[in-house]
């Protein structure tokens, strides 16, 4: 019988150590201790899809009075995977709560990238609601881009998030939050050759007097497009 090399051993140990222990986390969500309860939301985001049983205690975590349990809940749905998608409205409500942590928001957004398409609808609302913070903004531009071509419902969101602001009557423009790079970025792996206002979008920006950066970002994902079969 044919050994195991040393780190499949360990990896499989591992494996095996997590999905004992899930229930023993899942029990310790429920501490009066928050040091216990980082602890227990933290290794559950480590044990990844292993801790799907944990999905309704981790559901539950994210109103959790300690915002460093609800953003290491957060992470932990993240880290589940599609197999989370029945916790999308949950995650949501976490990032469109304008008194949230933001790094409480930046977690939701991020966990609804990793689940993938069912969030979709979700982080596009956000990166157009000028309501919400700029770093959830940004967040959600940025899960967007993980999420890839099956986003592309995000589209015009994007769009109007690289739009430069119009000015209004009689008043000089106001700066709209500064998303343009994460929505760039996003556009640049969503986006096809068929999605016309995309590309002219883009090559407005590589036109305008825009920053370097910007439009050397909107160059890249003009690009990508092009090649992207």
């Amino acid at each position: 019988m044919a050994r195991l090399p040393g780190f499949a051993v360990a990896l499989l140990v591992g494996m095996m150590f997590v999905a004992a222990d899930v229930e023993e986390l899942i029990h310790k969500l429920k501490s009066k201790d928050n040091d216990e309860r980082r602890a227990a939301a933290k290794a559950l985001a480590v044990a990844g899809t292993e801790a799907k049983p944990a999905l309704s205690a981790l559901t539950q975590a994210l109103k959790d009075n300690d915002r460093f349990v609800r953003r290491f809940a957060a992470q932990a749905l993240g880290q589940i995977g599609p197999d989370a998608k029945a916790v999308v409205p949950d995650l949501a409500a976490l990032l469109k709560n304008g008194k949230e942590q933001k790094e409480v928001q930046e977690a939701a957004a991020t966990a609804l990238g990793k689940i993938g398409k069912p969030s979709v609808a979700t982080l596009s609302a956000a990166v157009k609601d000028a309501k919400l913070d700029v770093l959830a903004r940004k967040a959600a531009a940025n899960a967007l881009a993980e999420i890839g071509p099956d986003a592309r419902e995000a589209i015009p969101s994007l769009i109007g998030a690289i739009k430069p602001p119009l000015p209004l009557k009689g008043k000089a423009a106001t700066p709209a939050a500064d998303i343009r790079a994460e929505a760039i970025t996003a556009l640049g792996k969503i986006a096809t050759t068929n999605d016309k206002d995309a590309l002219d979008a883009l090559q407005t920006v590589i036109d305008e007097k825009a920053r370097n950066n910007v439009r050397r970002l909107a160059s890249d994902a003009l690009k990508a497009i092009k090649e992207r079969k």
